[in-house]
């Protein structure tokens, strides 16, 4: 399974990959650096438990306290560990 996130409005951060593309034909060490940042940001909110504005997730509902399995990894938004253990990204020559 793969994402695509398409930047849609952010203008700087699309002229900025413009730059950079314009001035090499390889944009895998850009690419790279990026994808490990926002690896180590979405890592990040899983450990504090916050979305990017830095606000806490909600609580559990109570209809997911009553279903969560015994075995479970008792963190909001990964019951097993799979989750987080799939932020994964890939960069190549073309971005």
């Amino acid at each position: 399974m793969s994402i695509k996130i398409e930047l849609v409005g952010n203008t700087t951060v699309l002229e900025r990959l413009a730059q950079i593309a314009a001035r090499t034909d390889d944009l895998t060490p850009a690419m790279t650096e990026i994808g490990a940042e926002l690896k180590s940001r979405i890592s990040n909110r899983f450990e504090t438990e916050t979305d990017p504005s830095g606000n806490a997730w909600k609580d559990w509902a109570p209809a997911t306290i009553r279903t969560y399995p015994e075995d479970g990894n008792h963190t909001i938004l990964d019951r097993s560990g799979d989750m987080l253990d799939s932020l994964n990204y890939y960069a190549d020559k073309a971005g």
